[in-house]
């Protein structure tokens, strides 16, 4: 399996399919102009983690065997930023990670380790704020109190209440600024909802291309129940990093990377215009590749901990704590 200092050298590579014709020679992706056939840029098949491909494309097999020959993962996503398949590389026949994961599904113990670390992001976002208003301090003494309130639920569901509660606190403290109203998944009511569902959906699919690599059924989750083609277990450990994308949609909304000027109303939803759309992606590309070490070995460190049954002290945490017995493990490969 890949190792750390393999995936130093890894490259993600974004793709606007109207704009390129994808190639290869000699074991490298070549990128050409549609018009006149110059060459944009030519990656080593041998350095891609994985290749995301924006707008409507049209590719040959010898795309997908390279996929799988090298172990990469293709995404592939509307104009619009939504994603709608991933094909290529994926380990295969880990049958005892997967015996493991149907013996530990719906683990509470896990659940509460996952969601702890997402309300403590959630506080340390709080907390790094530069103006404390009465109101938000109030917010993050009620956040200390969930957070170890996490650890004493005895079912999902009062978990999955702790969860609401934290995050209703959170957005409206830490985007107030940003005339916050409300979280609405997928619901395009806003320009804040409308970049986050887009930042969100590509920290998922990068959390799902590095679960990939070890073979985990997708389905089985832990906290996020099994509901019909819900990939629960992604759904799951992109959690933690939830507060890692929050900032930096603050952040950019703050210093005015993104403006209003970049979204259009379109049948009452917001849409990122197409000229911006390409900002948009840079950006939040920017932003996970800037942690990309950090979690990549969170995935891994999960893996061992999960498929050595470990208990919760040895999973890891987001950003990583440094007395998790995980940090002293030796390295290897798999």
């Amino acid at each position: 399996m890949l190792s750390l200092p393999d995936f130093k050298e890894k490259s993600i590579l974004i793709i606007y399919a109207k704009d390129y014709h994808l190639k290869f020679a000699n074991e490298n992706l070549v990128m050409e102009e549609k018009k006149g056939d110059k060459l944009i840029n030519q990656v080593s098949c041998h350095k891609l983690f994985c290749v995301i491909i924006i707008g409507n494309a049209t590719f040959t097999t010898g795309l997908l065997e390279q996929a799988q020959k090298h172990a990469f993962t293709l995404i592939f996503l509307k104009d619009t930023l939504l994603p709608y398949a991933s094909l290529g590389s994926y380990t295969e026949g880990n049958t005892l990670l997967r015996k493991v994961q149907y013996q530990q599904a719906e683990s509470h113990s896990i659940a509460q380790h996952l969601i702890h670390n997402k309300v403590t992001n959630q506080l340390d976002n709080l907390k790094k704020l530069r103006t404390k208003s009465p109101a938000i301090k109030k917010g993050i003494s009620r956040l200390k109190e969930i957070s170890v309130a996490v650890h004493s639920t005895e079912d999902n569901q009062h978990l999955l209440g702790l969860e609401g509660n934290a995050s209703k606190i959170y957005f409206k403290l830490y985007f107030q600024q940003l005339d916050w109203r409300a979280r609405r998944p997928r619901a395009r009511c806003d320009a804040l909802n409308t970049v986050m569902d887009s930042a969100y959906t590509m920290l998922y699919n990068f959390i799902e291309t590095h679960l990939r690599i070890y073979g985990f059924d997708l389905y089985q989750g832990v906290y996020h129940r099994q509901f019909y083609q819900r990939k629960s277990l992604v759904c799951d450990l992109v959690e933690p990093f939830r507060p890692l994308i929050d900032r930096s949609i603050r952040n950019a909304f703050n210093v005015k990377t993104f403006t209003e000027e970049d979204f259009e109303i379109r049948k009452n939803h917001h849409e990122i215009k197409i000229q911006s759309r390409r900002k948009f992606t840079k950006h939040f590309a920017e932003t996970l590749l800037a942690e990309k070490e950090l979690i990549f070995v969170y995935i891994q460190s999960y893996y061992r901990a999960f498929i050595r049954e470990k208990d919760i002290s040895h999973f890891p945490t987001y950003p990583p704590n440094l007395t998790n017995p995980t940090e002293n493990e030796p390295s290897c490969s798999s």
